[in-house]
């Protein structure tokens, strides 16, 4: 298995992986956010992906906030349904996260990475911390700090 950038040509296979994990919709807003990588936006996402058989099975995104370029988001951390319960997702988040400690190394710049999810002790692992529930619980905002 390899990590590496997600290329131009398997945004609708990484959006596939989502699609199998939850809805249709989240499937099709998968697709736009995985385009917009190869967009021409100011601040883009970067998709990661870990591969089998020369295809993704795993994909994860991160991008520099807008609001506090010291911030990053991570999201879209999903791992095809055949391929879950082997580590797999704990490897990838794992190296997202050395990937943006790598950019602070550069430019002192990544502080803090946040995210929302129904999965609080998977990030546990990652020192992630639970900053709010909502949605009657379900959901959580977690940060981490880099610092």
């Amino acid at each position: 298995m390899k990590f590496r950038q997600l290329r131009k040509n398997e945004v609708i296979s990484a959006s596939k992986i989502v699609g199998q994990n939850y809805f249709s919709r989240y499937e099709r807003a998968s697709l736009e956010d995985f385009r917009a990588m190869f967009g021409k936006q100011w601040i883009r996402p970067q998709y990661r992906v870990i591969e089998a058989k020369k295809k993704p099975i795993a994909v994860a995104g991160f991008i520099a906030s807008v609001m506090d370029y010291h911030t990053y988001e991570l999201f879209w951390v999903n791992v095809a349904p055949e391929y879950q319960r082997r580590g797999i997702g704990t490897k990838l988040v794992a190296q997202v996260l050395s990937e943006i400690k790598k950019i602070r190394g550069k430019d002192k710049q990544a502080y803090l990475v946040l995210l929302g999810t129904t999965k609080p002790a998977f990030y546990g692992q990652f020192k992630f911390r639970t900053l709010l529930r909502f949605n009657k619980r379900k959901h959580y905002l977690m940060a981490l700090s880099l610092e």
